[in-house]
């Protein structure tokens, strides 16, 4: 359950930021990584809501994808500073 929350808010950090989100959405990004771990971090999220079988070292990547995303668009400041 956390994970989705997780997923919520950092998603929404990127979004306001300008980072893509989604499949549909470009891929080509100022940082594409940042991008890369994010999609990586929300298919462990989506899996496991999903009820789907996940390695406890998966959500622990997961987890720590999140929060590591989570401080770097802080360290950008608020989206109209940028």
């Amino acid at each position: 359950e956390a994970l989705s929350e997780l997923d919520d808010l950092v998603a929404r950090m990127m979004v306001a930021r300008g980072y893509p989100v989604t499949d549909e959405q470009t891929a080509e990004s100022a940082d594409p990584d940042v991008v890369a771990e994010f999609r990586e971090a929300r298919r462990i999220a989506r899996l496991s809501d999903e009820g789907g079988t996940v390695d406890p070292g998966d959500v622990g990547a997961a987890v720590t994808a999140y929060r590591d995303l989570y401080a770097y668009l802080l360290e950008l400041g608020p989206p109209a500073a940028r």
